[in-house]
């Protein structure tokens, strides 16, 4: 059992639903274990039409400008958390646009530690170049895992690296 009373944030970006089902087993994990989640779904002002891959505007944000405009943080107060989880899919090698707006209208301002999971189709550690890109910003990262082939290719992984924040959170 966890220790009651801690709190939890976990910010999320998903736009087929692949982050989103990771990010809601985490929330029911830790939640079934005592712990408060307050989870802030973040949306683009400007949703991106599919296919993703082909998209115009998804590839210069991506790829060039490095950030879009969002909404879905209003109420994230960084001092309130014990720890957050920032949750992204991965697209042509990169962090979404979304997540790293957020990251960086954040990154003055949040102290706590963070663990960062990203999801993609393909078998490659992204949550790596996440973490990197976190502690080039001075986040307080202590933990990443990738998910690769959705959820329940990758449950045991997310299990494992849930099991790692419970150890945390205990000690």
């Amino acid at each position: 059992m966890l220790v009651f009373g801690l709190v939890v944030a976990l910010v999320y970006y998903s736009r087929t639903g692949v982050t989103r089902a990771v990010s809601e087993f985490i929330v029911g994990w830790l939640a079934g274990r005592g712990l408060r989640v307050d989870v802030f779904e973040l949306r683009a002002l400007r949703e991106y039409a599919r296919p993703l891959h082909l998209n115009p505007r998804l590839i210069f944000d991506t790829i060039f400008r490095g950030f879009a405009e969002y909404a879905g943080d209003e109420g994230f107060k960084p001092d309130a958390y014990d720890l957050v989880l920032i949750g992204t899919p991965i697209w042509f090698g990169r962090p979404t646009p979304v997540i790293k707006h957020f990251i960086n209208k954040h990154k003055d301002r949040l102290r706590t530690p963070v663990v960062c999971y990203t999801t993609s189709a393909l078998n490659i550690k992204y949550s790596e170049k996440l973490r990197k890109y976190l502690e080039e910003r001075d986040y307080n990262v202590v933990t990443d895992f990738s998910v690769t082939g959705g959820l329940e290719k990758s449950r045991r992984v997310v299990e494992e690296a849930l099991e790692d924040v419970a150890r945390m959170l205990r000690g």
